[in-house]
């Protein structure tokens, strides 16, 4: 596997990017009316291959002991958004880190932090982008409850044009809905 990998190559690696990518970028998705967290679900309903996530975040048995968790060269993510920004996501065993044009926007390990983007930013962003290319940059998204209905409508829409079995999965789409509003 490159280390570096555009967004329009990640065909090559379904059907196991996604699981992975919605399990290790939402990590708070969780829809408590039902008491589904999203991990558990993707878990139960599509699987995750620990062997494939293992090759693809570089795993080896002592990165965690010897470097907290992060590899030399991950495995980066580049995309190419609207008004010449560039989203990159390095693929740590132990973090997931966002940057755009180079500046770290977010990240999923210890120092956790997600949802930097407004929902108007976002669509703005990926304005006629490819789906792979809003999704990836998705975690870093947050929205007002006053957006929800039109986030729900636009990521409904989206999720359908992803290459994934789940993209009609209503229950994975509210866990990742339930993760983006900010409540305000």
């Amino acid at each position: 596997m490159e280390t570096i990998i555009e967004v329009e190559e990640l065909k090559k690696y379904s059907p196991f990017f996604w699981s992975f990518f919605f399990c290790a970028c939402f990590p708070n998705g969780y829809l408590e009316s039902d008491d589904i967290e999203i991990c558990d679900y993707i878990q139960e309903n599509y699987g995750i291959d620990m062997n494939w996530v293992n090759l693809w975040t570089k795993y080896n048995p002592k990165v965690f002991d010897e470097n907290d968790g992060y590899v030399e060269s991950p495995r980066t993510l580049i995309a190419d958004l609207n008004e010449n920004f560039k989203l990159s996501i390095e693929f740590h065993p132990g973090d997931t880190i966002f940057y755009l044009n180079g500046q770290e926007i977010g990240c999923t390990g210890p120092h956790f932090q997600l949802h930097s983007i407004a929902w108007n930013q976002f669509i703005e962003l990926t304005m006629g982008r490819p789906a792979e290319v809003a999704f990836a940059l998705l975690p870093m998204v947050y929205f007002t409850p006053s957006q929800y209905h039109i986030a729900e409508q636009w990521l409904k829409e989206k999720f359908l044009e992803l290459p994934f079995e789940g993209n009609q999965d209503a229950v994975l789409l509210e866990c990742i809905l339930e993760n983006l509003q900010q409540n305000v």
